[in-house]
């Protein structure tokens, strides 16, 4: 590139930090290319005829060298309701009916504008007693902060409250009979259109449970926190333990980009290259991959005939216990891509032992050393 290497921390970022669309991303994903160290190495001339100019746009705003207008935008009305107390409030179930009443107020605000809240913030301000301190003594504390993010926008305040309460139960304020609440404070800071769709003739059922599952995310996301309900997604990487990532159900991306405000239980899976590109065997390979993938490969040791074939092994824990191997499928080379770091280079097979079990092996050719890396149940 002619602007020189990008700093350690840039050069790390995946190529969605440039904010590109979906159909660049689709197609630098299908050549490897994953983080922005990789796409800097490719010769500018090249990217240009396969990508346009944008793409070069968004490297050299990157890069400094080139300037990137910002368009600011006013949202309007804040999206908050803010209540203050004459007197704290020191118990916990006072505080149900003042939540109520601002949700309801903020539900309201968002109805007039067409809006459901993706994003909710709760804030209780606490302050000490006047009572318990002296006048020089600094009275104010740290807030009590929650926040939420949810599955599909919504405006229903019965469904906000309900998790807010969950998170109360979860992480409540520490109160005492000197520490109290004196500021209620409910803020939406993300909101998305709500969108309606009307109901197929026979097709009620299927949709009222979608709103219900999305409810449920809500409600488990709410009790047990954002990183403990978490999706599988699968990723393009030919090392099976790559092929799969969890991310969360709600909220922003990992990377802080926001989310399609489509309902994510009603659209359509996003064309991608994952559709005719993927690394995951289709239904004519289903004995090719292991059901059962270890999350860490054991280490095992394995006997091969003169043509490299396995014929025994055994556990490394367990030396002295020799198990036959009656079948053997193999081998299947198994490479990294030269961009993702260090090569690790796998022969894989497909071996059954004398007990009738399948086991998925491979022999890392760098080492030389055998493990034990899935079960076919």
């Amino acid at each position: 590139m002619e602007h020189g290497p990008v700093g350690k921390t840039l050069s790390d970022l995946p190529i969605e930090a440039l904010r590109l669309d979906i159909e660049t991303v689709a197609k630098l994903h299908r050549l490897g290319i994953r983080n922005i160290h990789s796409l800097e190495a490719l010769p500018r001339q090249s990217l240009t005829s396969r990508f346009g100019s944008r793409l070069l746009d968004r490297i050299d705003q990157c890069l400094h060298a080139r300037s990137e207008p910002i368009s600011v935008r006013s949202t309007g009305e804040p999206l908050e309701v803010c209540l203050d107390f004459e007197h704290p409030i020191f118990v916990l179930d006072e505080l149900q009916e003042v939540i109520q009443e601002c949700v309801a107020q903020v539900c309201r605000k968002l109805e007039s504008i067409g809006h459901g809240a993706w994003r909710l913030v709760v804030r209780l301000g606490l302050e000490v007693s006047t009572m318990q301190v002296q006048e020089a003594a600094k009275r104010a504390v740290p807030s009590h902060v929650i926040q939420l993010g949810l599955y599909q926008s919504s405006d229903d305040p019965k469904h906000l409250l309900w998790l807010i309460q969950g998170c109360l139960e979860r992480n409540p304020p520490l109160l005492s009979k000197n520490l109290g609440i004196k500021q209620v404070l409910v803020q939406v800071p993300w909101t998305s259109p709500m969108r309606w769709k009307q109901n197929a003739l026979f097709d009620c059922q299927t949709l009222k449970y979608r709103d219900e599952a999305a409810k449920l995310i809500d409600g488990l996301t709410a009790r047990l926190g954002r990183n403990q309900v978490v999706g599988l997604s699968l990723l393009q990487d030919p090392i099976p333990e790559r092929q799969t990532k969890f991310k969360p159900l709600t909220g922003m991306r990992n990377d802080g980009s926001q989310q399609s405000t489509e309902r994510k239980l009603r659209k359509k899976p996003i064309e991608d290259y994952q559709n005719t590109r993927s690394v995951v065997p289709g239904a004519d390979g289903v004995w090719t991959r292991p059901t059962q993938l270890l999350a860490n490969p054991t280490r095992i040791e394995v006997e091969c005939d003169s043509m490299g074939v396995p014929t025994q092994t055994r556990l490394a824990t367990e030396p002295n216990k020799r198990i036959a191997i009656t079948q053997s499928i193999g081998p299947e080379r198994i490479e990294s891509s030269w961009w993702s770091g260090p090569t690790l280079r796998r022969n894989y097979f497909r071996v059954a032992l004398d007990s009738g079990t399948w086991w998925w092996i491979y022999q890392d050719l760098s080492t030389k050393q055998w493990f034990l890396h899935g079960l076919f149940h």
